[in-house]
């Protein structure tokens, strides 16, 4: 009896197994969506915080031609960090239609 009990009870789940595999993300996209995001993040950040510094040093430069020029290019180069951040989340998304 319970020989019968225990290979129905096998038979059963087996059944299952197929329906949770199923459930289950594609792991190598959620891993991609997290880097994405975080990578988004900081490279937004960074340039938030370098286009602030960038326009304190361009306020404060009083004038002198190469303080305003090195804050020129601290905002210049932050907005190139922003477009190199969304070049990545694009590379991502590139990456993503080819493992689906």
């Amino acid at each position: 009896m319970k020989k019968n009990i225990l290979s129905i009870g096998v038979a059963v789940l087996s059944l299952a197994i197929p329906a949770v595999a199923m459930a289950q993300g594609n792991i190598l996209v959620d891993v991609l969506n997290s880097v994405q995001t975080a990578l988004l993040a900081i490279f937004l950040a960074a340039a938030a915080i370098f286009i602030i510094i960038g326009a304190f040093q361009f306020l404060t430069g009083g004038g002198d031609a190469t303080k305003v020029k090195e804050a020129r290019d601290k905002v210049l180069y932050a907005l190139i960090a922003v477009v190199v951040a969304f070049a990545a989340t694009g590379l991502v998304a590139l990456a993503k239609s080819f493992v689906k």
